[in-house]
């Protein structure tokens, strides 16, 4: 927590800033724009952000703090007088006010004025953020061509938001190469298991409208409800369902090629062996997100099709979304699945795997993606509208469990834990929320960087690829302003090593063979 005249200092300079944006003497308008500066408190500097429109009512005005979780927060109570911008931030304690002039360089300098102290601020004319992410992301088309190429993606596309704007969306290479067709912002890709993020928020609006409850067992909404584990059955709550928890392993036979229908899956949770004890180790498992998707719908009253679609992809205009591969491959602008094998790269079948849909069955495109990060980054709201609760939001993105740990000094990534259908790290100092989605022909990365306002979203018709994670690694560092890397060509030396193992394992394996030797068991 920061010291109270860090506070203070904080929302002093903000509301100076304020009142010289907002005030009606000459000069006022002079605020306009996009400034960035610090507030010095002892021993440290917080930076601000600051924004000030001209409006129907004059100038107002908002600030950011990043370290202080503070994003947009209105100026009050502005007033210029003898030349001096005095205005509020009534967000923070102790009657902050800031008290500053701009000066012949065209810099603002002041005092946050807070409990009885003063510390100084300024803050400099600086770009918006959407330029500052363009230039940033000057030659950022090349490299994604470049890593697509390296790794044999047919065709990709991605989306860049930042706050509540969305700084870049294109598409790059073929989603149909052999009738050669391109890809767009509107291409269907399958998303995979970037879908459980969705089932999560559509838990989270039942959570607002008091129809769920994250802690309540299940077995009192689902009384047929079963595992083999009796302590699993009568204790595994919405928020286990979502956490693999659950003490089962992947059981991933059950429903890939199966042909069951969702009930009958859910039917048969109960004659599968758990490997852990309930709570006592995260296991990812698809199983037990198809029992949250099935326990929206017998909430409800309605399939996890119709949750989605009227909480999810209707408010958000999302109209391009669907749940099947099916709809996906009747649509004009579809991208068709691709893997490589032997280095060469071939079409294949769709997967349609609709009836584990809660677990990775949506199939999107950026622009439909596009909305869905900006309410992700914006407190639940989109155009100002609430879709969910701020605080709910928060508690998606709040890890629960904690995960193996996937620490990775070369990229300086440190794990945290999983949280609602979301991972949770820390990249290059800045964290991170975010999920893959991978299913027959298609790669997906969905990534917030919450503290930073950014959110990427990146789609690939290419079987089990890095594409998207790299793709979204180059943009956050140009974004962020870090130390670029190619992380493409460093991959590619990790993969031709660890490919060289297992040839080498394979050889091994096959001069241990007894040639003509009878079978161990009888056949």
């Amino acid at each position: 927590m920061m010291h109270r005249a860090a506070w203070l200092v904080v929302t002093m300079a903000v509301m100076a800033l304020s009142a010289v944006a907002r005030g009606a003497e000459p000069g006022v308008e002079d605020l306009v724009g996009h400034w960035t500066g610090t507030i010095k408190l002892p021993g440290q500097e917080l930076p601000i952000d600051l924004d000030f429109q001209k409006g129907d009512s004059g100038v107002t005005g908002d600030i950011s703090i990043p370290m202080q979780a503070v994003k947009d927060s209105p100026l009050t109570d502005v007033k210029v007088s003898d030349g001096m911008y005095r205005f509020k931030f009534p967000v923070a304690p102790g009657n902050a006010t800031f008290e500053c002039v701009i000066n012949e360089s065209g810099t603002i300098a002041g005092s946050l004025l807070q409990a009885g102290q003063r510390f100084p601020f300024t803050a400099k004319r600086a770009k918006t953020e959407a330029a500052s992410v363009q230039e940033a992301l000057e030659g950022y088309d090349e490299a994604v061509e470049r890593i697509r190429a390296t790794w044999k993606a047919p065709g990709l596309s991605l989306v860049i938001v930042k706050g509540s704007e969305v700084v870049h969306a294109a598409g790059y290479g073929k989603r149909d190469v052999d009738n050669d067709q391109p890809v767009t912002t509107k291409t269907l890709f399958a998303i995979g298991s970037s879908t459980k993020a969705f089932t999560t928020f559509v838990m989270g609006t039942l959570v607002d409208d008091r129809k769920l409850e994250f802690d309540k067992p299940v077995i009192e909404t689902l009384p047929d409800f079963r595992l083999k584990d009796e302590t699993a059955t009568r204790l595994m709550t919405p928020r286990d369902l979502v956490t693999h928890r659950s003490g089962l392993p992947r059981h991933d036979v059950m429903w890939y090629n199966s042909g069951l229908t969702r009930q009958q899956m859910y039917e048969r949770l109960r004659y599968l062996e758990p490997n852990e004890s309930f709570r006592g180790a995260w296991q990812y498992n698809n199983l037990m997100f198809l029992t949250a998707g099935y326990l929206v719908e017998r909430v409800t009253g309605k399939s996890w099709e119709e949750n989605v679609r009227a909480r999810v992809f209707t408010p958000l205009g999302m109209a391009r979304s669907n749940f099947s591969v099916k709809d996906s491959a009747a649509d004009a602008d579809h991208a068709e699945p691709y893997s490589e094998k032997d280095a060469a790269v071939n079409k294949i079948a769709f997967r349609d795997i609709a009836e584990i849909g809660p677990a990775g069955s949506i199939n999107s495109c950026a622009d439909d993606l596009a909305p869905w990060l900006i309410v992700h980054l914006n407190e639940g709201k989109l155009n100002g509208r609430e879709v969910i609760r701020a605080s709910t939001l928060k508690e998606l993105h709040s890890p629960q469990m904690i995960m193996p740990s996937a620490d990775d000094p070369t990229t300086g990534t440190i794990t945290i834990g999983y949280a609602m259908g979301w991972m949770v790290d820390v990249y290059r100092g800045h964290r991170r929320v975010h999920h893959g989605g991978n299913i027959d022909g298609f790669s997906a990365a969905v990534v917030l960087y919450p503290d930073d306002g950014l959110g990427i979203a990146v789609l690939t018709n290419m079987n089990g690829s890095p594409v998207p994670d790299l793709v979204a690694q180059v943009a956050a560092d140009r974004v962020l302003g870090l130390e670029q890397r190619d992380w493409s060509t460093e991959a590619r030396v990790k993969y031709e090593a660890a490919k060289a193992v297992m040839k080498e394992g394979e050889k091994k394996r096959e001069e241990m063979r007894i040639a003509n030797a009878p079978a161990t068991h009888p056949l």
